[in-house]
Formats: C-alpha cells, sequence, structure tokens
C-alpha cells in the first residue's frame, strides 16, 4: 500500500521549488516604468485618432457632450480591453504550464527558446500592475472605494510577491507565494472573457 502512495501524482503546489524567477527582476522598476508609459501612449492614440476614427458619430457625441465620465469611461474600457486581451493571448500557455503543467520558472518558454517562463511572467505581472496604476491614477474622481480598495490590494500583493525572490534564500516560500498569485491571477481570464 505504501509504494501506491510513493507513486501518486501528487498537485504541483506541493512539488513547488523555491526558485529565482528572472535574472529581470531587478529590472523589474523600469519594466513597471516603461509599462505606464506605453499604456498613457496607447491611451493617448485610442483618444486622439483611433476612438474617433471608428466611432465617429458616438466618440463626437461624448466628446461634445458634458458627461466626462462616459466618455473616460468609453475610452479606458478600450484600454483595458487592449491591455487584458494583449496578456491573456500572451500569458494563457506559460502560466496554466506553470500552474498546472511540468514547466518551472526557469523552463524556456518555447523549446531551444532562451526566454524562461519566469521571464514572461514577470513581464506580465509588472505590466497588468501598470495598468491598474494608469486606472488609480486617471479615474481618481470616478472610481469606488470598493475599486479602489481591489486596485491597492492587487498592487501590494502582485509587487510583494515578486520582491520576495530578491532573496529567494531568505524567503522560502517565493515561488508558492508567486505560484498563489498566478492561481487568482487566472481569473482575469473570466474578466477578459466578460468583455469580449
Amino acid at each position: 500500500m505504501s509504494r501506491l502512495r510513493d507513486h501518486t501524482p501528487h498537485p504541483k503546489i506541493q512539488t513547488l521549488e523555491n526558485n529565482p524567477i528572472s535574472p529581470l527582476l531587478p529590472y523589474g522598476s523600469l519594466i513597471l516604468a516603461c509599462s505606464i508609459v506605453g499604456i498613457a501612449l496607447i491611451a493617448n492614440c485610442l483618444e486622439r485618432w483611433i476612438l474617433p476614427c471608428i466611432y465617429k458619430r458616438v466618440y463626437r457625441a461624448l466628446e461634445f457632450g458634458r458627461d466626462e465620465r462616459r466618455r473616460r469611461s468609453f475610452a479606458y474600457f478600450h484600454v483595458g480591453a487592449f491591455i487584458l486581451i494583449s496578456l491573456m493571448m500572451s500569458t494563457a500557455y506559460p502560466m496554466m504550464d506553470f500552474l498546472a503543467g511540468d514547466a518551472v520558472l526557469s523552463s524556456p518558454l518555447v523549446k531551444g527558446g532562451s526566454v524562461t517562463v519566469g521571464d514572461n511572467l514577470l513581464v506580465s505581472t509588472e505590466i497588468y500592475c501598470a495598468y491598474y496604476l494608469f486606472e488609480m491614477c486617471f479615474r481618481t474622481k470616478f472610481a469606488s472605494y470598493i475599486s479602489i480598495a481591489h486596485h491597492i490590494g492587487l498592487l501590494v500583493i502582485a509587487q510583494t510577491a515578486l520582491s520576495l525572490f530578491a532573496d529567494p534564500k531568505k524567503n522560502h516560500e517565493a515561488t508558492l507565494e508567486f505560484y498563489m498569485c498566478m492561481v487568482w491571477g487566472t481569473y482575469i481570464y473570466l474578466h477578459v472573457l466578460a468583455l469580449v
């Protein structure tokens, strides 16, 4: 009977080993800052050129109307949809392979490639945090207290999970904490599917 127990598969969370996330970790703040700038540029392009071209009458009515909240919500819905759909397409495979498959953070993203699953998940986490920072900064007077608390919680938890990798010898559960963030992060897919 004990032999059968030894060979039964265990959930991945029981077999996780603490490993560094990525050699890009020291550049996390630079990745976050560049992501915020990129999202601001995307929002600017959408508001100035793309949305007025696609939604001529609707956007014109929103621009000349007095309801700034509706115009911003319309624009930021498109920014959010673009960012979240892009993240979903770029992280679905590596995240699920890390959560339920054989991948560890140092596994190559593609066979023979130099980019690792950890690299992809680190950059994706920073982009996701940048999007939430962008939302907090630009939806100031229109945001609810619950929305603000949710954004703050996500930012603190995600950045704390990443910061634990700075000293993996001291923080023996860095990979486990990040794994748990990724489990909760899978709910982004439900959010994106609701947008579509």
